[in-house]
């Protein structure tokens, strides 16, 4: 195949036509990083393509008209030269050739070289040239049908899996040299950590990473991106593991344009029915415990761990936004908010039913909801027999999981217990708390087989917004009103598309989801709550991924 139909199919989207692993995973890259570059001067060395001249000039005539503004320029590794075949006296373009010494082993790899020319003024009269990538595509297979996650998550399929394990394995990944990047720059924000707005935990977990997406979507103000600025270091060395666009006229983008017009400059912070909803939670959760204690009632027990479950629910909606007392009611039935902004925050609200969403790979290998032709019959059906279990994950500890024993104090010293009915009805609120979140979470609109799972095809398009709407289907029985969003995960696809925002705020922006969908000819889909809870269970059987993108159906 010859160059302008492999770069033609790969910035139309249509995807790359080579069966060969290796071959395959390389032009995923390309087709990923093509849509954000801009080559001046192009050129394929003749002694690495067999294409023709005719061919390199209708080739270089399309990347012109296809490809947009942005370019990376990183300085080319003198080490790398020789290798990717880089000829210092001959203009620069993008060059593909395969390294020699490891061919014999089939152990192929593959430099992709591009190289923007940025003068004429020199004193080495060749103008000044910079590598945007240099990429050795591995070797075993990128389990993902995403472009441009060309590498498997490190620690993914570990035996032990948590947000600490998630976290390193980004930080291994994502090129951030212990700094924090952003697109393809890195930053330093050691200095702004205590001043962060939003507290300073999320700059302490994320540091090490790729946190591109993440500083898209949780800041609205485009105040966020001058002061950044201020910070800048250096540019990346490596690729950005991640298959999303961010473009100004993209679905994302103009929605969050819109978003901005609705809201106006008062949007931060949690809403006064917010607050009261979560309060009055709380206290039905310590009342019924103290009366289940106080009567020795184990019906109370189940009472008391269903207002726990609602209540740990609800304060999900305060751990997104900035620090605040509330997101701790959250450590009442021993989970962590720290945790859950990686676990949930950073890994599933990103990356939504991908390879990276840690709340997809925590439960394997007893729930496997990614289509794959391996599972087992027992992994397919035997699962609806366990589903929901108690909802937990290894975590490590930290001073506010002291929280997590107000309650047994509560009940021993409000409600008279003694020590081993104290433990034992205890121990009943928190199986009840796990049995009710479990049911709520695991089937709030993710998991169905109509909705887009890694495997399935993707769309052509890859804004981060569009895949939100992908990966989600919101229920209609809870979206009119705040307090059933509240306690069941509701409003589901503009939380994921706004998350630091108040479950109070988000039902006066379905206008603006609605209004850029049509703009953009995205059907936004909703589902029922029965048929979201059935499709988790097709989700868990489904065994081959979808052949067709999200909304071909609609074209």
């Amino acid at each position: 195949m010859d160059s302008t139909t492999v770069f033609y199919n790969a910035l139309e989207g249509r995807g790359p036509t080579f069966t060969a692993t290796d071959m395959y995973n390389l032009h995923l890259y390309i087709m990923n990083k093509l849509r954000n570059s801009r080559l001046d001067t192009f050129w394929i060395p003749s002694e690495h393509n067999p294409a023709d001249f005719t061919s390199r000039l209708e080739t270089v005539t399309m990347l012109r008209r296809l490809t947009s503004d942005a370019f990376w320029p990183v300085a080319v590794p003198p080490a790398f030269q020789s290798a990717t075949g880089y000829i210092r006296n001959r203009l620069g373009g993008l060059g593909t050739q395969v390294t020699g010494g490891e061919t014999q082993q089939g152990e192929r790899h593959y430099c992709f070289t591009v190289l923007q020319k940025m003068g004429e003024d020199n004193s080495n009269d060749l103008g000044l040239y910079f590598q945007l990538h240099l990429l050795s595509v591995p070797k075993e297979p990128v389990s993902s049908s995403l472009p441009g996650l060309w590498k498997y998550p490190t620690n993914r399929d570990d035996a032990i899996k948590s947000s600490t394990s998630w976290i390193k394995g980004k930080q291994a990944d994502d090129g951030a040299e212990g700094l924090w990047r952003v697109r393809d720059d890195l930053y330093d924000l050691s200095g702004f950590v205590d001043k962060h707005p939003g507290g300073a935990e999320w700059l302490e977990i994320t540091k090490g990473t790729d946190i591109t997406e993440a500083f898209e979507v949780h800041h609205l103000n485009p105040s966020a991106e001058k002061h950044l600025k201020q910070l800048h270091v250096r540019r990346a060395k490596s690729p950005r593991n991640s298959p999303y666009t961010f473009r100004e006229d993209g679905f994302y983008k103009t929605l969050k344009k819109k978003v901005r017009v609705v809201l106006g400059d008062d949007y931060s912070g949690p809403t006064f029915e917010s607050k009261l909803i979560t309060d009055l939670l709380l206290t039905g959760t310590l009342v019924s415990s103290v009366l289940s204690a106080a009567c020795r009632s184990y019906s109370l027990a189940v009472v008391s761990g269903a207002f726990l479950a609602l209540t740990a629910i609800a304060a999900h909606n305060f751990f997104h936004q900035k620090d605040n007392f509330r997101m701790y009611y959250f450590h009442l039935c021993f989970l962590s908010s720290r945790d859950w902004r990686i676990s949930h925050s950073l890994s599933h609200h990103i990356y939504p039913n991908s390879v990276l969403d840690l709340e997809v790979s925590i439960f394997e290998p007893f729930f496997h909801w990614l289509p794959d032709p391996s599972k087992t019959w027992f992994s397919r059906y035997g699962s609806w027999l366990y589903s929901p279990i108690i909802y937990r994950e290894p975590k490590m500890v930290t001073a506010p999981d002291a929280l997590s024993f107000i309650i047994p104090v509560v009940m021993m010293f409000c409600g008279g217990s003694g020590l081993k009915d104290t433990l034992l009805l205890w121990s009943t609120v928190l199986i009840s708390s796990s049995f009710f979140f479990g049911l709520i979470g695991l089937n709030a609109g993710h998991h169905h087989p109509e909705v887009f799972h890694d495997g399935d095809t993707p769309r052509k398009d890859m804004d981060w917004g569009l895949f939100q709407l992908d990966a989600v289907r919101d229920r209609k029985e809870v979206m009119s009103c705040t307090f059933l969003a509240l306690v069941s995960f509701g409003h589901h696809a503009l939380h994921h598309l706004f998350p630091s925002l108040d479950h109070g705020r988000l039902q006066q922006l379905y206008p603006a989801l609605e209004d850029t969908c049509k703009e953009f000819g995205i059907p936004f889909e909703v589902s029922t709550v029965w048929e979201m809870l059935s499709g988790q269970f097709r989700q868990l059987a489904r065994t081959e991924p979808n052949p067709l993108p999200p909304g071909h159906q609609h074209r």
